[in-house]
């Protein structure tokens, strides 16, 4: 075991690297969301991310498409993903 990672020493984790826009504060599931400028980049576990979205760049800005309903979330199944991988070796 790794003294600086202790319990983390030994375990995957799958990682994101995000660059979130600035919207000045608007919602783009609820009104037309524009943006030109960004927030710095962070990395997050995956597990936190809550929605993907596209964006199209539209004279000197940048449109957010989000298509999702307000009902929706992202859902990872790692249990069955390291199941199978453990079945094939």
């Amino acid at each position: 075991m790794d003294p600086f990672l202790e319990e983390l020493s030994g375990t995957t984790w799958l990682l994101a690297l995000v660059t979130p826009c600035n919207t000045q504060g608007r919602d783009a599931t609820q009104e037309h969301t524009t943006y030109s400028t960004q927030a710095a980049s962070i990395i997050t576990d995956i597990r936190s991310i809550q929605a993907v979205v596209g964006r199209v760049h539209s004279r000197t800005e940048w449109v957010i498409i989000d298509r999702s309903p307000a009902s929706s979330h992202t859902a990872f199944a790692v249990d069955d993903f390291l199941y199978h991988i453990t079945q094939m070796t």
